[in-house]
């Protein structure tokens, strides 16, 4: 079918007109290029629906992505570094790369930002739609810490007449961390984890009338399980115990651990590459700072098995605390100090002997247990409190122990206490503890490197008369430092305090 003279197609009106609104918006010509869609009644500008991280974010990952959303399509050929800024702390240019996806800007970093850095995004009228409207300029800073929080701050508290105290620190094969802790008054045990977005609670492995208190904390592949102390209801007497959490409820491995009619003391925890609990554990025959046994039962899977003979070194010593490691063939080692004799030892269980080796003599003239860790070649090292107020690393060398790196303090005005060890996936020793002054305190990090220790870039640090200690030292992905700590704080009048328990992931 022929047209008349001087008609036109419906579909060559359309193409027209809007050729013809293109041409007559000057503004928006950048939008008129080949591929893009013609907007020739769009007045208005375009906004920022959604940003992450958001203003005044203080809990900032260093790898969070830099994320802004607009509320419409925008002009790729506006979107450059000079219509989008990135700024760290002192307005200091950082050089970053830009990516549109979408309706959606993201901004990376080229380079690692020294932390604690305040970041500031700027986008500026240079940012246009495909109309060629501007956007109203927009601004806003977040800060990426040193040291991240992990959902909960503090992780375990308590609200009453009472405080939390005692942390342990243990992650599962997918680095989800597991905290447990005690509060003064009965129920005390407190469990929380991790589950990839937020901290949940754990029911305590508590006696029938509601004691039980946690000594120590291990990972049997992803299931907690604790060695802990309290008492039932068909037993007047406290007793040691083992318990382990499967997601739904606890198992008690056995029953009670203690030998004869005495009183639990200290207790530390290790588990097998089988999942199988070593226990390492102090009694007394009677209550207050007496002289105490310190005794190893190891979990066949069945029943408990004691491991030799006592390994206390003077019959009238109280174990302070006690320490236990593995070694590559899963026996234990086990430190542990002794109060009255101002002096620590470390043994060894040798299977074929069946009995406890004394590795060299007494370790240190501290009463506190040595740290230690069994380095991947099978290298014993002992971290101990001097006596000159800082921490020394010993390795062992048998017949010896052998001075490993320099002394350890970053403040030489503060006192170093509560050390943790543990060894990166780059075969270095890490050493976790506090440091408290008269000014305040704080929980360090530091690597032994090429025979020096090189120190995180920031310490957690709070003023006096708060004050920070019981460091559990621990790894994500073999190399990101976390903690877990007590924050102490006092009341304004008498002796009275609270305590939390805090946990920290290294931001890098």
């Amino acid at each position: 079918m022929s047209l008349l003279p001087g008609t036109r197609t419906l579909s060559h009106w359309r193409v027209s007109g809007a050729v013809a609104a293109c041409l007559t918006l000057v503004s928006a010509l950048a939008g008129c290029g080949p591929g893009s869609t013609p907007q020739p009644n769009d007045s208005t500008p375009p906004e920022v629906a959604s940003n992450v991280p958001a203003a005044g974010d203080d809990n900032v990952w260093v790898g969070q992505p830099i994320a802004v959303t607009f509320s419409e399509p925008l002009d790729p050929g506006t979107v450059n570094d000079t219509s989008v800024q990135l700024a760290g702390s002192g307005s200091v240019d950082i050089a970053k790369t830009l990516a549109l996806t979408g309706n959606t800007l993201t901004v990376t970093p080229v380079s690692t930002l020294d932390l604690p850095q305040t970041l500031t995004l700027s986008l500026t009228a240079g940012i246009q739609d495909l109309a060629g409207n501007p956007l109203e300029p927009a601004t806003w800073s977040w800060t990426v810490p040193s040291w991240l929080r992990l959902g909960d701050d503090p992780v375990l508290t308590y609200t009453g007449d009472s405080f939390v105290y005692w942390p342990h620190l243990a992650l599962d094969t997918h680095d989800r961390p597991v905290v447990a802790g005690n509060r003064e008054e009965s129920p005390q045990a407190l469990l929380r984890r991790w589950d990839g977005t937020a901290w949940v609670d754990i029911p305590p492995p508590n006696g029938a009338d509601g004691s039980g208190y946690i000594h120590d904390l291990a990972m049997a592949v992803d299931d907690p399980v604790v060695a802990w102390s309290g008492r039932f209801e068909d037993g007047p007497d406290s007793d040691f115990y083992v318990s382990r959490w499967d997601g739904e409820a606890w198992t008690l491995l056995g029953g009670g651990l203690k030998v004869g009619d005495v009183i639990p003391e200290e207790a530390a925890l290790a588990v097998t590459s089988s999942g199988l609990p070593i226990i390492a554990f102090s009694q007394k025959a009677m209550g207050g700072n007496s002289p105490a046994d310190l005794l190893v039962k190891r979990w066949t899977g069945t029943t408990w098995q004691a491991l030799g003979a006592k390994l206390d070194v003077n019959d009238g010593a109280a174990i302070q605390d006690i320490d236990i490691v593995l070694d590559g063939d899963d026996d234990p080692i086990v430190s542990w100090g002794e109060r009255f004799f101002d002096v620590s030892f470390v043994k060894a269980w040798d299977p074929t002997l069946q009995t406890w080796q004394l590795l060299g003599g007494a370790i240190s003239t501290s009463e506190q247990a040595p740290a230690m860790v069994v380095r991947a070649g099978g290298e014993l090292v002992a971290a101990d409190n001097a006596s000159d107020q800082t921490i020394r690393l010993f390795r062992y060398a048998a017949p010896n122990w052998v001075p490993l790196g320099p002394a350890l303090r970053r403040d030489e005005s503060r006192t170093t206490t509560d050390p943790s060890l543990i060894e990166n996936a780059a075969g270095e020793v890490m050493v976790g503890w506090s440091e408290i002054g008269a000014a305040g305190s704080s929980v360090e990090v530091a690597t032994l490197r090429a025979g020096a220790w090189v120190f995180t870039e920031d310490a957690i640090t709070i003023s006096a008369p708060s004050g920070l200690s019981n460091v559990s030292l621990g790894l994500l992905d073999g190399a990101t430092p976390v903690v877990v700590y007590t924050l102490f704080r006092p009341h304004d009048i008498g002796f009275e305090f609270d305590n939390e328990t805090r946990f920290r992931q290294h931001n890098e």
